[in-house]
């Protein structure tokens, strides 16, 4: 008898542990397909507007909402081969295609491959959705703060952007983990019944992926707006989505369980659809609640998903699953409408009231949660969540602890190398991404002062890269940000070797495609103070008229200040009245200078400038016969005269 009680406790404990191992590999299943979905969207995304071309905006609208409809065509999967062979079908395809966009840089390629895995994402969540939704909910959080703590790890750069030794490993053992895991994982083979409330509940997977490429987890955004540095903004997102995972693990795994239902559901409920939308617009304001707004606002949206995931309400209002296919892929398609939206208006603070908007209505129609067993999956996936969490906290204290300033202390000059570059966000003349070589161009060139035009500083459609950050500390010179968005990622900066003074940005009354400004700069030197205006006028060619108010407005802006040098893309040729205007104003075109061929962009026109005022001797200027960008960038030495020198 005592050995059969023996037997028995033994293989409880086996059952148990196995359940444990299977809960683990669902979750990192559903958490790794994310981050790897994530990555490749930011390929994706990028590729296609600078592959299919920006300008034709229909085009890039009907790919995208092509490549998400196929994600939706998993239900038609399931029915013909049921859940299992879907999961490891998209499971295998979305770890191969992975795999080789880190591996293969061709634009085209990247473009179809960021494509195909995006696809298999949807096939394989979908799947998972069905069949066992606890770990899918639980898993795609875990997915969110991983891809956070990899883009904290490498300073906002994607591991398939920087290709080397540490990024290729990342990627090798994510692949291998999502291998293992889709092993070792209870494949379901049965669907589980739908409500109709647990389907709607899947509209909100666009909303929410939306809201976290632009806001909750964008650490651009978190600098732009409350004015912190990098390891600041990267405390406050990493503090917000380690709450947001660790109590949404608590939930259920039935730690948590005194609002699973009735009226004290709703409250929960409510209750976080207020923290959400109360913490995102302190957060907006930048005022002194706006980090706690942010932590506040993570975390909510966090435990929204997850709970949003995981409610089903079983057994009332059982609906068949095609509707559930249904909201997942319109879900899918909000997220492509919300993001082309967005950046086409410039970052629109009003696309993300309606991002918000949308998630929070979902979640006012999402089901009540289904908690889990305690005994089947117990406390371990609430470790896990604290693990991941500690990890998140650890890797950001680490950058508050090892960051340093970059840019040196001393004044420049008297003669100046100065350097204009529309650097089209990285991307070169054949549309292939590399930034680490849009660097080599300018540090090649020694400059004291640099003017760079179409900066990101975390738009999805431009790499999702704080390029300003990882520019100044890739180059060791201090930058200055002057924002053409309304959320402050896209315009123009300024480095220098020399400390900055004074800045402010001047936004353009007038535009005809995005908009538009100009960053003022006072630059020390060991002859005085250096006035430095960079700018990007618009670009449309029938727009002549809105260039010339814009040149206006920045020689209004000016005032006369002397030196100065205005420095940037005009999108103007030579004897256009924008160029005629700035030399009236009492600026000297330095390209007239120029031997011919003195073009700067792909069509052969010279349309990048670098002019000074009259206080300042030429040395030299050229362009630089290099294709990292759509333009080539000007380069110019000047001897800033002395005072005394300046007066006669």
């Amino acid at each position: 008898m005592a050995l059969e009680t023996v037997s028995r406790l033994g293989e409880d404990v086996s059952s148990v542990d196995r359940a444990a191992v299977a809960s683990l590999a669902g979750v990192a299943l559903a958490g790794i397909s994310t981050v790897l979905m994530l990555q490749s969207m930011r390929v994706f995304v990028s590729y296609l507007v600078f592959v299919v071309n920006q300008s034709n905006r229909s085009t890039l609208a009907a790919v995208a909402t092509g490549v998400f409809l196929l994600s939706g065509l998993s239900w038609l999967l399931i029915r013909v081969i049921g859940p299992r062979s879907v999961v490891i079908g998209a499971t295998t395809l979305l770890a191969l295609s992975r795999l080789t966009l880190q591996f293969w840089e061709n634009p085209t390629a990247r473009l179809w491959l960021g494509a195909t895995a995006l696809i298999c994402w949807g096939w394989l969540l979908f799947a998972l959705l069905i069949s066992r939704q606890d770990f899918v909910a639980l898993g795609t959080g875990f997915g969110l703060a991983l891809d956070l703590s990899i883009r904290i790890v490498f300073q906002t750069v994607d591991t398939p952007w920087m290709p080397g030794f540490s990024a290729h490993l990342i990627t090798i053992v994510l692949v291998g983990v999502l291998l293992a895991s889709v092993y070792l994982f209870d494949l379901p083979n049965e669907m589980q019944p739908a409500s109709l409330i647990g389907a709607v509940s899947l509209l909100a997977i666009g909303p929410a992926f939306a809201l976290y490429h632009l806001v909750i987890g964008n650490l651009g955004l978190a600098q732009a707006r409350l004015g912190v540095d990098f390891p600041g903004a990267a405390v406050i997102l990493a503090f917000g989505m380690a709450l947001g995972i660790l109590v949404s693990a608590l939930r259920c795994s039935g730690e948590i369980a005194l609002v699973a239902s009735g009226r004290w559901w709703y409250l929960w409920r409510l209750g976080l659809i207020a923290l959400m939308v109360a913490g995102l617009r302190w957060f907006w304001t930048g005022a002194l609640l706006g980090s706690l707004g942010l932590i506040l606002g993570v975390a909510a949206s966090v435990i929204l998903f997850t709970e949003l995931l995981i409610g089903r309400s079983a057994g009332q209002n059982v609906v068949p699953a095609g509707w559930a296919a249904l909201c997942f892929t319109l879900g899918l398609l909000l997220e492509v409408g919300l993001l082309f939206a967005y950046y086409t208006f410039s970052g629109s603070p009003w696309i993300l009231v309606a991002v918000v908007a949308l998630f929070a209505a979902t979640c006012l129609s999402g089901a009540p949660v289904a908690l889990m067993p305690r005994r089947e999956h117990g406390v371990s996936l609430v470790i896990v969540a604290g693990l991941l969490g500690g990890l998140l906290l650890l890797i950001s204290a680490w950058e508050v602890w090892s960051w340093d300033d970059v840019g040196p202390d001393a004044a420049i000059g008297p003669t100046v190398t100065v350097m204009t570059y529309n650097i089209q966000s990285g991307f070169a003349a054949d549309n292939q991404f590399d930034l680490d070589e849009t660097a080599r161009v300018i540090e090649s060139q020694q400059p004291d002062i640099v003017v760079l035009q179409e900066v990101s500083r975390g738009w999805l459609v431009t790499s999702g890269i704080d390029e300003a950050l990882w520019l100044s500390r890739r180059l060791h010179m201090n930058y200055a940000f002057g924002a053409n968005s309304d959320d402050g990622l896209w315009g123009n900066v300024v480095l220098s070797r020399a400390p900055l003074g004074a800045t402010r940005t001047i936004q353009y009354d007038v535009t005809e495609n995005l908009k538009r400004s100009a960053i003022e700069v006072q630059v020390e030197t060991q002859v005085g103070d250096l006035w430095v205006l960079g700018t990007h006028l618009d670009d449309p060619p029938d727009a002549g008229a809105v260039r010339l108010q814009q040149a206006e407005e920045l020689v209004a802006s000016w005032n006369q200040r002397s030196p100065a040098l205005v420095m940037g893309d005009m999108n103007s040729d030579p004897n256009d009245p924008v160029i005629v205007t700035l030399r009236s104003a009492g600026f000297v075109d330095y390209g007239e200078a120029l031997n011919a061929p003195a073009y700067t962009s792909h069509d052969h026109r010279r349309i990048d400038y670098i002019l000074g005022t009259h206080d300042m001797l030429l040395r030299d200027i050229h362009i630089p016969n290099v294709w990292t960008s759509d333009h080539r960038p000007v380069v110019a030495t000047v001897t800033l005269l002395p005072v005394q020198a300046r007066t006669k």
